[in-house]
This record gives C-alpha cells, structure tokens and sequence, in this order.
C-alpha cells in the first residue's frame, strides 16, 4: 500500500471514528413494564453500539427490573439481537410477554323445557295479548328430565414476564338444587320430576308442586285453604277467605275482598276487588281482568287486562295494562304500560318509576346481621389492642388467648366482607331490572303524577298517545314513542 493510500484509509477511520461518536447515544436502551406485568416493552437508539455492549447493558436493565432468571434474560437478549437486526431506532417493540392466563369455560344450566318464556299468548282472533295463556309451559310428567347442570371447566394459569404464575379465575359456581318432588342424580347435575305436577323455582331450588283443584268456590263451605303445591280454584274466591299456596294459583273466576298468598305465580281469569285491609301479594307474577280497590305486591310483574282503578300497587318488575290506570298508586321497579293513564275526571293518579319496593326487605337480614358481627368485632378489637404492645411478656395462656383472639376477628372480618358482597349483588340486580318509564299508549290525561328518584312531574292537559315518561337530561319530560 502506498503512503498515499495508507493517509486516505486514516483519513477515513478518523472520519468514521467522528460519525460514530457524532450519533452514539449516551443512553441506547429504555425497556418498561406493562401494568399487568404481561409484557416488557424496549425503545431504543442503539446507532454506534456495538452488540456485545448492547446485550450488556440490557441485562442490567433487566436486573434493575427484578428479572434474574437466566432463561429469561438469554430469552430478552435473543429478542433484543432480532430486534437490531432490522432497525436502528425502534420505540415500544415487545422484548418479552408472558403467558396470560386462560379463562374458565363458565358453568351453565341446560334447562330442558321452556319453564321462562316471558309474556303470553295472542289471541288469533282479536291480536291482543290473552292474558290468561302465559308462554311459559310449567306443567310436567313424573320421570320427565328438567335440567342439567354443564359443569364448568377450569382455566389455566398464565405465567408473566417475571416467571411468576398467574392465577386463572376461578369460574362461577352452579347453583341449583333439588326441592320438593324433585330428584337428582349421585352427581347432583341431572334433576328429575318425581310427580306429575307444576315446574316452579324459588331461590335457585326446583320443586315440582302437586295440584290441588278446587270445584267450586272458596267460601264457608270450604274454608281457608292452605296448600303446598299448585292450587286451582274452578270458580271463585269469596270475601273475607284466605288462600295459601306454595306454588301457582289459578282462579277460574274473581277474587272478592280476600287475602291471597302465594309462593309462585297468581292467575286469576275474572277480577280482583278488595280494600286495603286485604292483600295481593306473590312471589311470581299477578294476571288478572281488573284491579279495583286492591292492595297487591309482586315481586315479579303484574299484567292486568282491563283496568287497575283505585288500587296501590308494588311490583318488582313491570306493570302492564291492557285498558287504563285510574286512581291509586303504582310503585314499580320496571315499566309502566297502558293504553290510558288517569281519566277524563282528572282523578289523581301517582306513578313511581324505577323504585324497588322489596330491596329494603331482601337486604335487611343481610344488614341485621353485618351489623351484629361488626359490633363483635369492634369489641374484640378493643380487648386485643391492649395486648399487642406488651406481646413479649404476655405468658403463654395470655399469647394463646390473644392468637386466637386475632384468628376470630379474621373470620368476622371474613364474614362482613361476604356479607358486603351479598348485599351489593342484590343491589346491583336490582338495578339491572330498573326500567324508570312509563308509556301512554292511547292517552294520558291531567293530574297523573309521576316521580322518577328525586324528581316530580305532574301533567296539566290531556295529551294524546302513543307518549312516553321517562328521565332526559335529569329531568322528568314527556318524550315521543318511537
């Protein structure tokens, strides 16, 4: 090489060497850690790096962040080599990800028969909603299969970028159990009618009930009737009688100033007439004719075919009128229907929307009961406080006293969390049912009032339907129907 070549290939190194240190950044890795922990992202500007200072720099940064394992560092500095391969500047690439965990195959009930069909049939004839031929098919045969229970299947654990497994959720217990007349396999996942009779369900347990049918009247002759199963009645319920069921009652003809109970759902072909002094009240839905001067509550619905006049009445799910509401006052967690609402009287007429009447009940013995256990514990946290600062010469009766103390607070504290839990799960059904409006179909005349939470609106004119009630805006307006 001449020395003119030889002062051109100095010349060169000397020039690389400037551009080098010209774009060599001081700091060429930058690597952060999703929140989840599920993946290390890695920027950078690794121009003028060589690889082996690169991979150095790397697995401090990866000690830094608490990853020591050898596997997982060669893993990153493979990824890291991949990475540099096709670009000098790269921003938020992924270095390395876990594994995330899979979910469980949640649990369900195969219910082997329409029992929950919602609404009733139509009358081929006239088009209109016959209320006396609910959907739901209840009736069924001794031996017949009512559901299955689908286990559930559990999920696998994942694995984050710190090697660390990651619990996979636990799935949602099934439950369900056999009640009255019902059967079920040695798994308990297969559940069987052991009678001919009405398919019902109540607090997450079957029972099938068994009929009881009354041929005429229930009156003086008969006297009061208290019956386990799914009672009929062929004509009608005189005054002053009372009638229990655990399961369905249907009436063939009317209700007359009586009370009537029932565990499952009430079906009355004629009327209900009443005063206050006599109560309606269901666990399942109330159809009937008409309402006048009835007291009812249903935790389910009511469907009324005519008219509900001058009446109160609570239901944990929506009102449905087929003619018009006059009078009264209606409390209802779901929907208020009807063709008319108040009258060309003006007769004050009350609508309370989106209120859950029965709430208060399902959560008191759940409050009651928090309550007490958080008294308990304020009491045991009051003798144990004393004690923890003199531990060391306590005597040994007094540090096993004190342990276990300490243990029963824990399964107290245990037990409030539950509890909390269970008084927010009602909390929360029952704001998934809220449905706070109200629809005029036909007409909606002057002094219906109607409240919605904390808000009040009454009408002043008649105003013709189709028209819907419901909060816009935090108000209370007088909306069209779509």
């Amino acid at each position: 090489m001449s020395p003119e070549e030889t002062n051109i290939e100095k010349q060169t190194e000397m020039e690389e060497g400037k551009e080098l240190f010209k774009y060599r950044p001081t700091v060429p890795l930058l690597v952060r850690v999703s929140e989840d922990k599920m993946q290390m992202l890695i920027s950078g500007d690794v121009r003028g790096w060589k690889k082996e200072e690169l991979l150095e720099n790397l697995e401090e940064k990866l000690k830094e962040e608490k990853i020591l394992e050898p596997d997982i560092i060669e893993k990153a500095k493979n990824r890291l080599l991949e990475i540099i391969e096709k670009e000098d500047i790269f921003e938020n690439v992924i270095l390395l990800r876990g594994k995330p965990p899979t979910p469980p195959l949640e649990g369900r009930i195969d219910w082997k028969q329409d029992f929950f069909a919602p609404g009733f049939e139509i009358d081929p004839e006239t088009g209109t909603m016959d209320y006396r031929k609910p959907k739901a098919k209840l009736n069924v045969k001794s031996g017949q299969l009512l559901a299955i229970i689908i286990l559930p299947q559990e999920g696998e654990d994942g694995v984050d970028i710190y090697g660390k497994i990651v619990p996979a959720p636990k799935p949602k217990p099934i439950r369900l159990r056999a009640g009255r007349n019902v059967r079920n396999d040695e798994k308990s996942t297969h559940f069987y009618a052991a009678i001919d009779g009405r398919f019902r369900l109540e607090d997450e347990v079957i029972h099938v009930d068994n009929f009881l049918e009354i041929q005429g009247s229930v009156g003086l002759e008969t006297g009061n009737i208290n019956h386990l199963g799914y009672l009929i009645i062929n004509k009608n319920v005189e005054s002053d009688s009372i009638v229990l069921a655990e399961g369905d009652i249907e009436i063939k003809g009317y209700v007359e100033q009586a009370d009537v109970s029932t565990k499952g759902k009430l079906l009355v072909f004629g009327g209900i007439t009443g005063g206050f002094e006599k109560k309606i009240t269901t666990k399942g839905t109330i159809t009937a004719k008409y309402f006048l001067n009835v007291l009812a509550e249903s935790e389910e619905g009511v469907y009324v075919g005519k008219e509900i006049d001058q009446s109160l009445v609570r239901s944990r799910g929506p009102v449905i009128v087929g003619g018009r509401i006059v009078g009264g006052e209606i409390v209802a967690l779901g929907e208020v229907r009807a063709d008319q609402l108040g009258s060309e009287a003006c007769i004050k007429t009350t609508i309370v929307l989106g209120e859950d009447y029965f709430l208060p009940r399902y959560l008191k013995p759940f409050e009651d009961e928090k309550k007490e256990k958080e008294e308990m514990l304020e009491k045991i946290v009051k003798g144990i406080k004393p004690l923890q600062n003199r531990w060391q010469s306590l005597p040994q009766d007094a540090k096993n006293a004190y342990v276990k103390l300490v243990q029963q607070a824990k399964t107290i504290k245990e037990s409030i969390d539950e509890l909390d839990k269970k008084i927010n799960e009602l909390t929360q059904e029952s704001k998934k049912k809220s449905l706070p409006q109200a629809i005029a179909r036909k007409h909606l005349y002057p002094e219906v009032i109607f409240k919605i939470r904390d808000k009040t609106f009454q009408t002043r004119e008649y105003i013709k339907g189709p028209v819907k009630i419901a909060l816009a805006l935090g108000e209370i307006h007088l909306l069209s129907v779509s």
